[in-house]
C-alpha cells in the first residue's frame, strides 16, 4: 500500500514523500518511507502515485528547474523489498507552470521480459494550458519517450491530462473544462497505440451534456471498459454521475449511474459529487461521492456498482401503443434505490424520470408501464 503525503517535511518544508505499508496479516505496518533524491521546497512529490509489484511512478508537478511548476516524476525499482531510486523523469518540453507529473498511471505489457509503459500528464504545457499527456516505456531499465498525446480540438485553458487512465495499449485523458455543444462539460480523449504509433481513436462526452459537468473527473480503464466521472452533472450543482463506456468497434456508452436521491439531500439536484473519484475491477464499478451523507453533513459515500447486472429487459419485446409492458433491470443492493429516467426519445433528450422504486432481493428492478402513443 503506498501512501502520498505531499506536505511531509524533509531536507525541506513541504519536500513530499510517500509512505509504503505491508500487511502481515494481521495488520498494516509502515516499512518505507520514499522521498525524492533531490528534494526541494512545496514541489507536491506524492500527489500522484502508480504502481506494480517491480515499478513506483510518483509525481512532483510543482518542480522547479528551468521553468516555475514545471513537473518531474521519479521512478523506483522493487530490489529485495526495498524501493530504489531509478530515474527522474522530466518533460522534454518544460514549460511555465506545465505541471508534468499531475496525473500518472503505469501498465505492464509483458511479464515476460518486464516491459512497462507509463502516462504521465502536464495539463499546464502546450501553449496556454491545452495540455498534453507524455508515454514512455521501459526498455532494458532505461524509460524511453514513446509518444506525445494531444486532443485534436484541444482549445485554451482545457488542461488536458489533468486525470488520466491507461491500460495496454490504450491510454484516455480528460479535459475537465472543455467545451463540447456547451460550455465548460468536460471530454474525455481516447488514444491507443498501434504499429505506426500513437493516435486519437475518439472523444467522449456524455450524451446529454450540461455546463460545468467535470465530465472526466473520475477515469478507471480497464480492458475494453471505461468509467467516467462527472461529480458535478448535470448543471454544475448536479448530484453527480458515472458513465460506463464499452469498446467494440467504438466506445459507446452502455449504462449511466446517479446519485441515490435520499443519500445527500433530499431532491435529486442535491451536490453529492459521484463521480468524483472511481476504481474498476472486474465487474465491479467504486465511485467516491465526496459531499453525499447519511447522518453528518458532507461526510462522503462510497457507492458500489455491478457491470454484470445492469441490462435493462423490456418484456414484451414487441407491443403496440397502449400495450402494458415490464422493464426489469438489475445490480443494485436489495431495499436500495431503484430509478429509471428516459433520456432519448426518438433521438430527442428528454430527460424523464419514469420510476422510483426499491430493488428486491435478488438486486432486480421492475416497472410496469404501458406503451406511449
Amino acid at each position: 500500500l503506498f501512501v502520498g503525503a505531499r506536505f511531509a517535511d524533509s531536507v525541506f518544508p513541504d519536500s513530499g514523500a510517500v509512505y509504503v505499508f505491508e500487511h502481515d496479516g494481521t495488520a498494516w505496518n509502515e516499512v518505507q518511507k520514499v522521498e525524492p533524491s533531490d528534494p526541494a521546497l512545496e514541489t507536491s512529490f506524492g500527489v500522484t502515485i502508480a504502481a506494480t509489484e517491480t515499478s513506483l511512478i510518483v509525481g512532483a508537478p510543482f518542480t522547479t528547474a528551468t521553468e516555475w511548476n514545471e513537473g518531474a516524476v521519479y521512478t523506483y525499482r522493487n530490489v529485495g523489498g526495498t524501493w530504489v531510486f531509478e530515474a527522474k523523469l522530466i518533460s522534454p518540453d518544460p514549460s511555465f507552470d506545465g505541471s508534468f507529473g499531475t496525473a500518472v498511471d503505469l501498465v505492464k505489457l509483458s511479464a515476460v521480459t518486464g516491459e512497462e509503459s507509463v502516462a504521465i500528464g502536464a495539463p499546464g504545457e502546450n501553449g496556454e494550458y491545452l495540455g498534453r499527456v507524455y508515454v514512455y516505456r521501459r526498455f532494458g531499465g532505461v524509460w524511453i519517450l514513446d509518444g506525445v498525446l494531444q486532443g485534436s480540438d484541444s482549445a485554451i485553458s482545457d488542461q488536458m491530462g489533468s486525470v488520466l487512465a491507461a491500460s495496454g495499449d490504450v491510454v484516455v485523458a480528460s479535459s475537465l473544462v472543455h467545451s463540447t455543444q456547451l460550455p465548460t462539460t468536460g471530454a474525455v480523449y481516447v488514444f491507443r497505440r498501434s504499429d505506426n504509433g500513437w493516435a486519437q481513436e475518439q472523444k467522449l462526452n456524455l450524451t446529454d451534456p450540461h455546463p460545468g459537468d467535470t465530465f472526466g473527473r473520475g477515469l478507471a480503464l480497464e480492458g475494453a471498459h471505461l468509467v467516467v466521472g462527472a461529480p458535478h452533472a448535470p448543471m454544475t450543482a448536479g448530484p453527480g454521475q458515472v458513465a460506463h463506456f464499452h469498446d467494440g468497434a467504438a466506445w459507446v456508452e452502455s449504462h449511466r449511474w446517479i446519485a441515490d436521491p435520499i443519500l445527500g439531500g433530499t431532491t435529486v439536484l442535491d451536490s453529492t459529487w459521484l463521480g468524483y473519484s472511481v476504481a474498476l475491477a472486474g465487474d465491479q464499478v467504486l465511485s467516491g461521492a465526496a459531499r453525499a451523507f447519511t447522518t453528518v453533513t458532507g461526510s462522503g459515500l462510497v457507492y458500489a456498482f455491478d457491470l454484470s447486472a445492469h441490462a435493462l429487459e423490456v418484456t414484451p419485446k414487441v407491443a403496440t401503443t397502449g400495450e402494458p409492458v415490464t422493464l426489469t433491470w438489475g445490480g443494485g443492493s436489495p431495499g436500495g434505490l431503484a430509478a429509471l429516467v428516459l433520456r432519448k426519445a426518438n433521438g430527442f433528450p428528454v430527460n424523464m424520470l419514469l420510476h422510483v422504486g426499491t430493488f428486491g432481493g435478488a438486486g432486480l428492478a421492475s416497472f410496469a408501464t404501458a406503451v406511449p402513443p
